[in-house]
């Protein structure tokens, strides 16, 4: 019996690498970081690409140390249901980002 072949959604990837690249090109700020003061778990993503776009790798890991989850989310997030990993995947890597910003909120409250 042959696994199901994997389906990728392009206008749902299309959809979000635009509004990525809004964030990107106009710098707009952190909406979350604006009403509470405080850095979302995504915060710094940009300017991490930013520098990286420069070749400064260690800006990147500074201004957001999990930048290189964004575009995996990104692409496996376009995956139509079907797999389980799919699921576990971007459960795993929202996993991580959870725990990364909350060490991020703890520190800027210290």
């Amino acid at each position: 019996m042959s696994s199901p072949a994997i389906r990728f959604d392009f206008k749902r990837f299309a959809l979000l690498l635009i509004f990525s690249s809004i964030f990107f090109v106009f710098s707009i700020p952190c909406p979350f970081k604006i009403v509470f003061g405080i850095p979302c778990p995504t915060c710094g993503i940009t300017t991490a690409y930013k520098a990286l776009l420069n070749f400064d790798i260690s800006g990147a890991f500074r201004a957001n140390g999990v930048f290189y989850l964004a575009p995996l989310i990104l692409f496996v997030s376009c995956i139509k249901k079907g797999p389980l990993w799919r699921d576990v995947i971007l459960i795993a890597m929202a996993f991580v980002i959870f725990i990364y910003g909350c060490m991020r909120i703890m520190m800027t409250l210290s």
